[in-house]
């Protein structure tokens, strides 16, 4: 809740949006009565349902509980229902539990089988218009993170290296590499190893590569659900080739490199300015 002091007999919008809806009461006082006179009046405002899932997957595994949270602003109210894959979920099955605690709408799926798996969405309408939000539930294994290393010290080879969490054993990665100048995809498939609670690992020394070469790589990680999707390409190189920067890293160093020298610049013409007033 917020509480505004506006001086004045008016309030006007220019356009107004769900946050504006509320109580607003209007107090005038010319100092003569015992105590300032007040009405209370209710701005209503009525939009499109505004809905959103907090989580887009949701990790899981075969005899586990899962919960899925929509939390749904409307006015005037509206109607919501749940749907699987595209299909209305059915409410008389005993394995789902649907609760509303105010603004928070709940799908409980009680115990999770192959058959619970898939994208749930929650739809709100009313008379203004309607507004969905999706989650997948799945039992595939998070994506790939790869370890930081990107440069070689061999001039024909590459030791990587990665880790997965999931809920249920990964058996398997699957790694697709290739150079700079290549199209196709090299793949191996790679043995997993047990690294600590519900995270697997698993590593390659690629070896006959070009040397002073570029190359990227992919992982996509294996588990009786099958293969999660694969890793943006992960980039590295063999010895004597330019240095290598992952993509995120590369955006955030031109920034830096770009906005610095504006702002030293800025500051020597503010001191030239002063000293020459």
């Amino acid at each position: 809740h917020r509480t505004e002091v506006v001086q004045g007999n008016m309030i006007k919008w220019s356009a107004v949006s769900r946050h504006d809806g509320g109580h607003y009461i209007c107090r005038a006082d010319n100092g003569f009565g015992p105590e300032p006179v007040a009405k209370e009046v209710k701005l209503e405002v009525h939009y499109v349902p505004h809905v959103e899932i907090g989580e887009e997957f949701i990790h899981t595994t075969e005899g586990e509980e899962a919960r899925v949270v929509c939390t749904i602003h409307c006015s005037p109210r509206c109607d919501i229902h749940w749907t699987k894959d595209g299909s209305v979920v059915d409410q008389s099955n005993q394995n789902y539990y649907i609760n509303t605690l105010g603004t928070e709408h709940t799908l409980t799926i009680m115990k999770v089988s192959r058959e619970y798996l898939g994208e749930y969405s929650c739809t709100a309408e009313n008379q203004i218009g309607k507004n969905s939000a999706s989650v997948k539930v799945s039992g595939l294994a998070h994506k790939v993170i790869f370890k930081d290393s990107t440069v070689s010290p061999w001039t024909d080879k590459f030791f990587l290296e990665w880790s997965a969490i999931s809920r249920s054993p990964v058996e398997s990665f699957s790694v697709e590499y290739r150079g700079e100048n290549e199209v196709r995809w090299t793949r191996v498939e790679v043995k997993s190893a047990p690294k600590g609670d519900e995270e697997w690992e698993g590593s390659i020394t690629l070896e006959g590569l070009t040397p002073k070469t570029r190359y990227e790589a992919k992982v996509s990680a294996r588990n009786q659900y099958g293969y999660n999707d694969y890793t943006e390409p992960f980039l590295f190189a063999t010895k004597g080739a330019e240095p290598v920067q992952q993509p995120s890293v590369y955006n955030s160093a031109v920034q830096c490199t770009t906005t610095i020298p504006m702002y030293m610049n800025a500051v020597i013409t503010c001191c030239v300015a002063l000293l020459y007033r």
